[in-house]
Order: C-alpha cells, then structure tokens, then sequence
C-alpha cells in the first residue's frame, strides 16, 4: 500500500506499520501538509486545528505534544475556548460538542460515546 493514495476509511483497515509507512511518505513529500492532515497528542486534534489548540503551526503543536505531556490538556483546553465549547461542556449537550469537535460527519455516534464516558466518570 505505500505510495498509495487512500481515503480516511479505507485507512482503518490498514495496520500501524503501513499507517506510519503512508504518513512518512506523505512528509517527506510535503511535512506542512502531512502535519496538518493528521490528527495529534491524546484529545487526537488535526493539525490542521493547531490554531485553535493554541499553536502557531501544526510542527509546533505535534513538537509541544512530543516534549510535555501537558500540552496535550493545554492543547484540548485551547481549542475547547476557542471554539466556544464550554457551553456545550457545560450542558452536556454531547452533539453540538461532537458536531464541532469531531466533525459533522458522525454526529450521533460520537455524542453517545460521549455520553456513556461522562456517565461513567459520574456513577
């Protein structure tokens, strides 16, 4: 599969190694690019959303994850505000938060997620 171009879903079926292999790839071809395609740290934010995580640029963010554990809260934090999440947060509203925070794509699978994590914290 390397140097294989392949959509988001069909990179669920390949393992690790080829999933480094085509991200390595990828860098060595454009580093800015490959950065900003893939998503980071623990709260696993596209680098694309470095901004919003409180980076000047997806290098620094994917640096600042690699050097302190921190900066992954420090990163979810940033982009939680800067999105204006808090009020979802806050509500409880797990689908206006997955709908911005992982996209539109699967709104209603990510909310329940959401939710039974929350409720198992709580219980």
């Amino acid at each position: 599969m390397p140097g294989a171009t392949i959509g988001w879903r069909d990179s669920l079926k390949i393992g690790t190694a080829e999933r480094e292999q085509l991200f390595l790839e990828a860098y060595d071809a454009d580093p800015d690019a490959a950065l900003r395609a893939t998503s980071w740290g623990g709260p696993q934010i596209m680098g694309f959303n470095a901004a919003a995580a409180g980076f000047s640029d997806a290098a620094g963010m994917v640096a600042a994850m690699s050097d302190r554990e921190i900066a992954h809260l420090d990163a979810f934090l940033a982009f939680v505000v800067s999105k204006r999440l808090v009020a979802a947060l806050r509500a409880r509203d797990w689908r206006a938060f997955a709908k911005v925070y992982n996209g539109s794509g699967q709104v209603a699978f990510y909310a329940v997620r959401m939710q039974n994590a929350y409720r198992g914290f709580v219980a």
